[in-house]
């Protein structure tokens, strides 16, 4: 079924304030046909489901306050598909194209992975990786190689166990064929690491499709040869232990002009003792075995999540991260390896953002809002002030400004309610992933 909206509008009041993964459209051009699909995890039924928003990408930068989605009740479009629901619809991302044809999805509260087709919105695969005995229920991200022949998911594991799995999927877009290939056990990869955790949290690949750059929970990154699409043939081929990237980080982005570069952030989520960095890769001579350490560039503020790229209108490469705790945005110069800007995205009609999910296009900056209730990373972080959705920045074309306004948020709220711990009925929406898809 689609959902109802309920009108956001009577919460606002005017006012204004001035202040990617890696698919090449991360600069402050304003040209392109593109259409943005954010995730509400929140169940829709019993067993799961979650809403999809897909908004068009002219309507929600005309207005975004105003602009009417598409909203796709995920446990439904499964039932019809044949597959089960899923559980907390977390990150997804378009595969490659110019368009994109499918949308992966990864459910990170059922341990499977739904593929769509992004012209007709409908769920045309799934793989239940839980089902098949292979995974957990904690399957964090899925993400498409950029040659289209495979899906790596990363796995957390179950809570009950320390380590988790990397699964791949090989994938035949044309047919809507998906089949589950091989899982890697992390476990053997403790003492490597430097770590008590071995839990897969997000992925990006080489340009070539051969190296995925895979990310752990507590620390340190797992260098994976993929191998063939159709075998069991995934091997770690290096180890950057926690010593080295000493934080878990999920925003893993390849870099403009090649993609041999990686950009990966860090997640603090409030301990102290974890810092907040963002990392830069390179990978070019991953197949010669070389493997140099990262850039480590500090960051203000505290829990780095969502990254992208932004391309100024010199050429010149700058990085974006917002922090979800302290609700900031920093801009950070990639080559010269140092933040230049950090703004407060806290505002008299935004409290408390909690920026999650963020992709630049068009000249516009999209970035996901946590709801009062989090579901995922930040549960114990409540707070009925929230304004779930998702808020849109004008982006100026040095990509070291930007402007909103309240009419800027594009809301992801419909009649569902939650309880929160101390008793107040809030919205039970609980936005995260977010993929802006060129059309």
């Amino acid at each position: 079924m689609r959902w109802r909206l309920f009108a956001l509008l009577a919460l606002v009041a005017v006012a204004s304030i001035a202040a990617g993964p890696g698919r090449g459209h991360g600069g402050a051009q304003t040209d392109t046909r593109f259409e943005v699909w954010a995730m509400d995890q929140s169940d829709t039924h019993p067993q799961g489901g979650g809403l999809l928003y897909i908004w068009q990408g002219a309507d929600i930068t005309r207005r975004p306050d105003q602009a009417v989605p598409e909203v796709i009740d995920l446990a439904q479009a499964a039932q019809e598909a044949g597959c089960p629901a899923g559980k907390l619809p977390h990150m997804g991302q378009a595969n490659a194209g110019d368009p994109p044809s499918h949308f992966v999805l990864a459910n990170f509260g059922s341990g499977s992975v739904f593929f769509m087709d992004i012209a007709t919105r409908r769920v045309v695969g799934c793989v239940d990786l839980l089902g098949m005995g292979v995974a957990s229920n904690r399957t964090h991200a899925a993400m498409p190689t950029p040659d289209n022949s495979m899906v790596i998911v990363a796995d957390m594991g179950f809570t009950n166990r320390l380590t988790g799995f990397v699964h791949k999927i090989s994938t035949d877009y044309s047919r809507n064929r998906y089949r589950y290939v091989e899982t890697l056990d992390l476990a053997p990869y403790l003492d490597e690491l430097g770590t008590t955790q071995a839990r897969a949290v997000c992925a990006n690949f080489t340009p070539d499709s051969r190296f995925a750059y895979v990310t752990m929970q507590q620390g340190g990154v797992l260098v994976i040869d993929l191998g063939r699409p159709n075998t069991r043939s995934m091997r770690v081929v290096h180890v950057y232990p926690a010593s080295v990237v000493p934080a878990e980080g999920c925003g893993a982005i390849p870099l403009p002009p090649d993609g041999w570069r990686l950009l990966i952030n860090s997640e603090s989520r409030g301990n102290p003792s974890l810092p907040d960095q963002m990392y830069i890769f390179d990978a070019s001579r991953a197949a010669q075995g070389i493997f140099p350490d990262p850039v480590v560039i500090p960051l203000p503020g505290e829990d780095t999540h969502g990254a992208f790229y932004c391309t100024d209108d010199r050429g010149k490469l700058y990085a974006w991260t917002v922090m979800r705790f302290s609700n900031d945005l920093n801009i950070v110069d990639v080559d010269a390896g140092q933040v230049v800007r950090t703004y407060s995205l806290v505002r008299d009609f935004l409290p408390d953002p909690a920026p999650d999910g963020l992709e630049l296009m068009g000249g516009h900056a999209f970035i996901t809002l946590r709801g009062p209730k989090p579901l995922s990373a930040m549960t114990t972080h409540e707070n009925p002030e929230r304004k779930p959705g998702v808020l849109v920045l004008r982006v100026h074309p040095s990509c070291l400004n930007f402007d909103f306004d309240v009419r800027d948020l594009a809301p992801m709220v419909d009649d569902r309610t939650t309880t929160l711990m101390d008793g107040t009925v809030v919205p039970a929406s609980d936005p995260h992933g977010l993929d802006v898809i060129r059309r």
